[in-house]
């Protein structure tokens, strides 16, 4: 018969082996899904930029010319709101996508920068909405062109 201490040894040694093969063997599937996310992250983002420049080119729709004063008479609340619930879906951060901003591309920075942008405009498009649905709500009239002087209005 073998040396029970002899056993003992062997029970150790095997269980040391097979902690260490679990060992690796998991931190190799972390590494592995790191650099899948981070390849998700960076086709996601690629795609997020054209839907911000689509986003852009909405918001400049909006308005009637370049100088961005007066909105077109279509734009309405449910527009500004559809849009910018596209903008808040977009991933476009390194904690968006659980991340780290070293593990992603500088220009992810850039693109952060420009949805906050994009913010910005969306809201000053959709104070000017609303303001432009409680002006109307003063006149009997049903549509009232914004773009012109017009003296058959009646306020209610």
């Amino acid at each position: 018969m073998k040396n029970p201490w002899v056993k003992g040894v062997s029970v150790l040694i095997v269980a040391g082996v097979a902690v260490g093969v679990n060992v690796l063997g998991y931190t190799k599937t972390k590494q592995a899904q790191q650099a899948q996310r981070i390849e998700q992250a960076v086709t996601t983002i690629s795609n997020q930029q054209k839907q911000l420049e689509t986003i852009q080119t909405a918001i400049d729709a909006a308005y009637e010319d370049e100088t961005q004063d007066l909105l077109k008479p279509n734009v309405t609340v449910e527009s500004m709101t559809k849009i910018e619930n596209n903008l808040n879906r977009l991933k476009v951060t390194a904690a968006d996508f659980s991340l780290s901003a070293k593990d992603l591309p500088a220009e992810v920075e850039s693109l952060g920068q420009q949805k906050a942008q994009l913010q910005t405009q969306l809201q000053i498009v959709s104070e000017k909405v609303k303001l432009q649905q409680q002006l109307l709500k003063l006149f009997t009239n049903e549509i009232i062109n914004f773009q012109e002087a017009v003296n058959d209005v009646i306020i209610q």
